[in-house]
């Protein structure tokens, strides 16, 4: 009774964590977790919740998150500089007298544009090709999950 396609449960107690986590790709469940914040459920897939590299993602995106609701809700003066990893993103929450500073890869960049500008907020453009980068993004994870065809269905 051994099949070489079977992936044997985790910790978690389920096989689809397992396939998951073996075709995880942190970018595409950064952005996943930041344009849909609830998408895992840490009651049904609580094995992703223990791996440090969905932790580490469920981190960045609160980051990106956390950014967007500053950015729509009325930070001034805000900056966005080239440096070799990608870009710093700066502003003010001058209520606060609090100044933000977050290194972003081109992806999160994108991400937070495509984030404000669906708060209606016009503090940080979105630009047409950071649309498209995020839904790529975002399609690769689908990608990812899609389930293997079944020959039940009478594909032969």
């Amino acid at each position: 009774m051994t099949d070489s396609a079977h992936v044997p449960p985790t910790r978690s107690g389920t096989a689809s964590t397992a396939r998951f986590l073996a075709s995880f790709d942190e970018p595409a469940l950064v952005m996943a977790m930041a344009v849909v914040p609830n998408i895992y459920s840490r009651n049904k897939m609580f094995g992703l919740f223990a791996d440090p590299r969905l932790r580490r993602a469920r981190r960045r995106a609160i980051a990106l998150r956390t950014a967007v609701r500053q950015l729509a809700g009325g930070a001034e003066r805000i900056e966005l500089t080239p440096i070799a990893t990608g870009f710093r993103l700066t502003y003010e929450l001058p209520r606060l007298s609090y100044v933000r500073r977050l290194d972003l890869s081109e992806l999160e960049r994108a991400a937070i544009a495509f984030l404000v500008e669906r708060t209606g907020s016009s503090s940080f453009p979105c630009r047409p090709e950071d649309r498209v980068l995020v839904e790529r993004t975002l399609a690769r994870l689908a990608r990812a999950e899609e389930p293997a065809p079944s020959r039940a269905s009478g594909d032969r």
